[in-house]
């Protein structure tokens, strides 16, 4: 009987192994690019909301749109909403929310996506502003709500939005948020300490 298995020679273990580093080679750069990927995605988000925070929305814009470049993730887009909302480009803010819905995953940014998403739609209709803002409230009193959730409540009962303290209110209640668990998961400690039981149990 004819055996199945070919011997190898020296010149095919060569041969396989050349293969084998190729690869190796292959792997180790995918790597290295999706880590400089990372690190530019992360330097890009910084910038911009370092230049949001000083209401320099045209450079804001340009750090986001290049965060959104290196990174199929939906928290960019959530920011160029902001931007166009802050910038009554409120038809491009919905486009951007869509999109960001499109591919959000579960996280400690899914309370941002759906408190700008309020904003933005208040700006476009007050019926679906209220009702994106009662689903902003229905996940927030879940998260160990700030005092300032009442404030927002008591807006929606009397349907009476001053869209600039809310505004204020929401983005004070995303940012108290987002740093808390934030602090939670690099240290252990913070607001959300005991909350979640262990560190980083998001």
């Amino acid at each position: 009987m004819q055996a199945m298995w070919k011997t190898l020679r020296p010149r095919d273990i060569k041969k396989s192994r050349g293969i084998s580093l190729i690869i190796l080679l292959g792997i180790l750069l995918c790597s290295c690019t999706i880590v400089k990927q990372f690190n530019i995605y992360s330097q890009d988000m910084e910038e911009g909301k370092r230049y949001l925070k000083n209401n320099d929305y045209e450079r804001a814009r340009h750090y986001f749109q290049g965060a959104k470049t290196q990174l199929n993730y939906y928290l960019p887009l959530v920011y160029l909403a902001y931007i166009d909302y802050k910038t009554d480009r409120i038809g491009d803010a919905i486009k951007w929310i869509e999109e960001a819905e499109k591919i959000m995953v579960a996280d400690e940014h899914n309370l941002r996506l759906l408190g700008y998403k309020a904003l933005i739609l208040l700006k476009k209709d007050k019926t679906e502003g209220l009702k994106a803002l009662k689903d902003y409230i229905d996940n927030y009193e879940h998260l160990y709500p700030l005092p300032t959730i009442t404030d927002v409540l008591k807006m929606i009962e009397s349907g009476d939005i001053d869209i600039a303290r809310l505004e204020k209110l929401i983005v004070e209640q995303i940012d108290f948020y987002e740093d808390g668990i934030e602090e939670l998961f690099n240290t252990g400690t913070g607001p959300f300490e005991g909350i979640y039981g262990i560190r980083g149990d998001l």
